[in-house]
């Protein structure tokens, strides 16, 4: 059995709010992080920002980046060393994450 850790336990400091909704989802963490880590697998070389991740999956960010985080700790992913960012949507830079 998986046991899914919440990542964002140190950001909300324990909220019930937050961990009841953790606990909402937590059963579909390992298909969204399989999901996140195949496209940017499928990416190559180029890689993906989570925003480019993010609309390849048609989700917003907020669904995809605590996958990144999840993935880059496991040490499935990492930054790219060839192109490190890439201008976002929004006009800032994304960093640019490859698979392992």
């Amino acid at each position: 059995m998986t046991v899914f850790e919440d990542i964002c336990s140190n950001k909300h400091g324990g909220d019930l709010f937050s961990v009841m909704a953790f606990d909402r989802i937590k059963a579909h963490l390992s298909k969204a992080r399989r999901e996140v880590l195949d496209a940017i697998a499928q990416a190559g070389d180029r890689g993906l920002t989570c925003a480019e991740c993010a609309q390849v999956l048609g989700r917003g960010m907020n669904a995809i980046s605590g996958r990144f985080t999840e993935l880059k700790r496991d040490g499935l992913i990492r930054r790219s060393t060839e192109q490190p960012e890439r201008p976002g949507p929004t006009g800032g830079a994304g960093k640019i994450y490859v698979a392992v």
